[in-house]
């Protein structure tokens, strides 16, 4: 069964990626339905955790970016994202950003290690299609050293992206214990209060 949640991750990740790339100064605007903007928690090669708090509770993402796009020309803006969102009682979801509206009816090809997935699309955004797949993905994508994206844009050629996953665990460690799951003995995280946000961090929307 498809998802419930894709209208709130479609703005979810449309958000995320207004943040300035890791170490640049920003200025951005505070938006007035989130109490608190993002908090770099780590950063491990191509892969960064943030956290932030909103009105339902705690929300913490990685994010990572590809090694590798073909066709090489043009300048999309692809990435990879995994989210706990503690308030929506969610876990692993997977969200792929491409850089391009995907063709209507198409689907995104994963393959990371020996395990090969599927996503379904929805204009420029590509997920999984419930919990059990996005958890399968994550513990995949822990695993594997690489993970090749296929997908078919709206125009143009077929793309193939390739994200190197050799920082992958640890910054999922990161956000696994920053957004504990409810109930469980958190491991230690750094505190919120006082914590230094991300420079020019704009926080994720729900």
């Amino acid at each position: 069964m498809i998802r419930n949640h894709l209208p709130h991750l479609t703005l979810f990740v449309t958000l995320v990626f207004a943040l300035p790339p890791p170490g640049l100064a920003a200025s951005a605007p505070q938006l007035a339905a989130n109490p608190s903007t993002p908090e770099r928690l780590a950063a491990n090669k191509a892969w960064s955790a943030y956290r932030y708090r909103d009105k339902k509770g705690l929300v913490c993402y990685l994010v990572g970016k590809p090694a590798k796009m073909e066709p090489a020309a043009g300048n999309r803006n692809a990435s990879l994202l995994v989210t706990h969102d503690n308030g929506e009682n969610t876990r692993n979801v997977v969200s792929l950003v491409p850089g391009y509206a995907y063709k209507d009816g198409s689907s995104v090809s994963l393959l990371a290690g020996a395990k090969s997935f599927e996503l379904f699309t929805k204009g420029d955004r590509a997920w999984a299609r419930d919990a059990a797949t996005d958890k399968a993905v994550v513990e995949a994508l822990r695993r594997a050293k690489n993970a090749v994206f296929k997908g078919t844009p709206a125009k143009g050629a077929a793309t193939t992206d390739t994200y190197v996953l050799s920082g992958f665990p640890k910054t999922l460690d990161e956000i696994d214990k920053a957004c504990p799951l409810p109930g469980a003995t958190p491991p230690k995280a750094a505190p919120l209060k006082g914590a230094k946000a991300h420079p020019g961090a704009t926080p994720p929307k729900h």
